[in-house]
């Protein structure tokens, strides 16, 4: 458009404005600049951005559809494209759908079928269903104007923010059963409930009136495509949902009923409980029932499979609320419940329980803080949440500092203190930097750093120096999650590991003033688990899932080329997941899921021997090793915890916690080891008693962990992207001759 003028006859004749507002809009121009016109419509929100660009570049007859005014585009697949639109004499603001002509020219019979089905849905008036406005057809164009939610999808929500509190992922389902409850009544199917095509929309304000359908804190379940998934299946040939791919993260296959899988023109809304199942099981663990295998591997699986027990993979789900999951899940569509109400019967049996079992979890959950309570969609996880925020002491480098920490924060001799005396960890931090699962953690040795890594693929550096943590982003250079991140013993290097079967370990030097990737150690064939330094630095341990460890030598002149590893070593019969070293670097010490512990001796001429440690039962969770290298810890999934006393060839059992150890260290004051559990649990124990000392319960699911050298301190990596610090021992007070 050269001249405001031009783009003032494109609007009269696009009709996106009345002319009452051009004539307004035109008298206050001061000059014929088309800029100085579009900064005003924008301004005044008399235009989008979309409609903007559309028009700057001619295009302003696509923006009117019949009576709709399109302000957006909120998608686009195979099917067509999905608009934000306002209807120009109700001023309803409406979700648009506008299918492509070419896919009902196809078949003439589709455009039929597709009036049918739109007048079934448009039968269906529910709180928890998408309400169809309008269904026609302009000069060719056909298209579904339906009720527009301000919200998020549930399989983004779980990608952002990962599982589901048992609480609100209970209100949920039980909200989209009375949705089926509704269109069963209506003697309609969906044929592809999934987590994407469940809306969750914003509470009313506080000031409006709410209506009493059930909304709760967490915000309003609406179904997506009610009534119309037949109507796709018969234009594209299978299951597919009506509304665009773009942003879904689970496929159809991981939710069909198997029965829907064989014959789906003869299904009824039990295949659509089966989905519901599958959906629930989603929203507690945040992965579908079968994970592996190609389209037709998963609906066998679904055919004859039992996938993972949800209790397994979130224990702490009551075994009352994984019945209802089992009964919807079940093989037999007589075997599940028959009706949609009877799902809402069975969820309201189990309130009491859930009251009962909801932890902090659901008041640690960013999409319960939110406004209203209810989930924002697709919220900006970049920047820091922080919470009474305590900094870590620096590390003492001098016999005053010593003197000055000792007086502020002593560890106290605890011995024989029980968990009901002993006092609770005190939060000092929460921070949100990641979207989805915190897979690694990483304390550096100084302490003044926390490197926490992703399932989004992304690395934060968080800084302990000054009152409130800092945040670090390094670049986006892992093509997937993340699974392991290690400091050097001078923490200067950073080294990180591709969860993918790139198999890709990066090196990040973190002196100066942003971090910069230093090198890519390439050589492994599957994702690396594990990653350790030997007291030097100088070299680095990766074990992987190819089942092999790498020893690579990380001598500064070696940087400008391609670092070969110097030994790699071969024995375990699965993938390794615990490495570290011993007195030195011609000492490494591996565990892995084979159960098996192993010793390795590595010669001058890249030759290796291993030992096998006898005594631990179980895959193997983690490895730690004591200041004088003397004593090894491990853990593995029988619970346990087994320490080595290497020079004597002697082990003793710890037994104690009630769920698996994910994290080992040997605090530098005296004979002692912290261990860390899967649930929350932490104990400290006396290696001369192999007694507990003290024991501490977070009341969380611990998706990974770390601990500062000195144990004072430990950081937990949760499911929704946020890592929670707490201090493990109170600061003792100071006293009139204490310096």
């Amino acid at each position: 458009m050269p001249t405001a003028a031009d783009l003032i006859d494109c609007l009269r004749s696009s009709d996106l404005l009345d002319p009452a507002q051009l004539d307004e809009i035109s008298a206050e121009l001061v000059s014929d600049d088309p800029q100085e016109l579009v900064n005003r419509l924008l301004d005044r929100n008399l235009l989008t951005q979309f409609q903007v660009d559309h028009l700057l570049k001619g295009r302003g007859g696509e923006l009117v559809l019949g009576p709709y005014r399109l302000l957006e585009l909120l998608g686009e697949g195979g099917m067509g494209q999905v608009y934000k639109a306002k209807h120009r004499r109700l001023q309803r603001i409406v979700a648009l759908k506008v299918i492509r002509r070419e896919r009902l020219s196809q078949d003439p019979e589709i455009i039929h079928r597709f009036q049918r089905e739109a007048q079934a849905a448009a039968q269906l008036f529910h709180p928890n269903v998408v309400i169809i406005y309008d269904a026609d057809q302009i000069d060719g164009t056909h298209f579904i104007a339906m009720e527009y939610v301000d919200g998020i999808d549930l399989a983004r929500l779980v990608f952002d923010r990962g599982p589901l509190p048992i609480e609100q992922a209970c209100d949920y389902i039980r909200q989209t059963a009375l949705g089926l409850q509704h269109a069963f009544e209506q003697q309609l199917v969906h044929r592809d409930i999934k987590p994407s095509n469940l809306l969750v929309s914003r509470l009313p304000k506080a000031t409006e009136s709410i209506p009493d359908y059930g909304a709760n804190r967490w915000g309003i379940v609406k179904i997506l495509d009610m009534g119309l998934a037949r109507l796709v299946q018969g234009m594209d040939g299978q299951a597919a949902s009506f509304l665009t791919q773009v942003g879904t993260i689970i496929g159809t296959p991981d939710f069909i009923a198997p029965e829907q899988a064989r014959n789906s023109s003869k299904v009824d809304i039990r295949a659509d409980l089966y989905s519901v199942g599958c959906t629930f099981y989603f929203l507690l663990t945040g992965q579908p029932p079968f994970t592996e295998g190609s389209v037709v591997e998963k609906l066998l699986m679904h055919q004859l499979d039992e996938p993972e027990p949800v209790t397994k993979l979130r224990p702490e789900v009551p075994e009352a609320v994984a019945a209802i999951i089992h009964k919807l899940m079940s093989k037999r569509p007589e075997d599940r419940f028959q009706e949609p109400r009877h799902l809402v019967d069975a969820l309201a049996a189990v309130a009491d329980t859930l009251k009962a079992t909801a932890t902090s979890a659901v008041t640690d959950s960013p999409a319960a803080a939110c406004e209203n309570g209810a989930p924002p969609p697709n919220a900006d996880m970049e920047n820091t949440a922080v919470v009474e925020v305590t900094p870590l002491p620096a590390d003492p480098t001098n016999a005053q500092a010593v003197k000055q920490e000792k007086a502020e924060e002593a560890l106290v001799p605890v011995a024989g203190m029980h968990v009901e005396s002993a006092e609770k960890p005190k939060r000092i931090a929460e921070l949100h930097g990641h979207r989805g699962w915190v897979l690694a953690l990483a304390f550096s040795p100084d302490r003044n750093r926390l490197a926490s890594a992703g399932i989004d693929g992304t690395i934060c550096l968080w800084g302990f120096s000054s009152r409130l943590p800092s945040e670090q982003r390094l670049p986006l250079a892992h093509d997937g999650e993340v699974h392991a991140v290690c400091f050097s013993p001078d923490s200067k290097l950073l080294a990180s590991a591709s969860g993918t079967i790139d198999g890709k370990i990066l090196l990040w030097n973190l002196e100066g003033d942003y971090p910069r990737q230093l090198a890519c150690l390439e050589g492994h064939m599957a994702s690396v688990e594990c990653l350790a330094f030997d007291p030097t630095g100088q070299y680095l341990a990766s074990g992987s899932s190819d089942k092999t460890i790498r020893v690579w030598d990380l001598s500064p002149q070696e940087f400008n080329a391609k670092i070969k590893a110097t030994y790699v070593l071969k024995g375990h019969t699965d993938a390794v997941l615990a490495l570290t070293f011993g007195e030195d670097f011609r000492t490494v010490l591996s565990g892995g899921r084979d159960g098996t512990i192993r010793t390795w001796n590595l010669g001058r001429l890249w030759g290796a021997k291993s030992t096998i440690l006898q005594g631990q039962s179980g895959e193997i969770c983690s490895l730690c090793m004591s200041g004088d290298r003397r004593f090894l810890a491990s853990s593995s999934v029988d619970e346990t915890v087994r320490i080595w006393d290497l020079p004597n060839q002697q082990s003793a059992l710890l037994t104690g916690h009630s769920d698996v150890v994910q994290k080992l260290l040997f605090p530098p004051e005296g004979n002692r080891l912290l261990s860390v559990g899967n649930r929350g649990q932490i104990i400290l124990w006396d290696l001369e008693t192999t007694e507990k000392m003290r024991e501490w319960n977070l009341g969380m699911l611990v998706n990974s962990a770390a601990i500062t050298h000195d144990g004072r301190y430990v950081a937990i990596g949760k499911g929704d992207g946020s890592t929670a610090v707490f201090r493990l021992y109170p600061k003792r007070k100071k006293t009139d001759d204490s310096n």
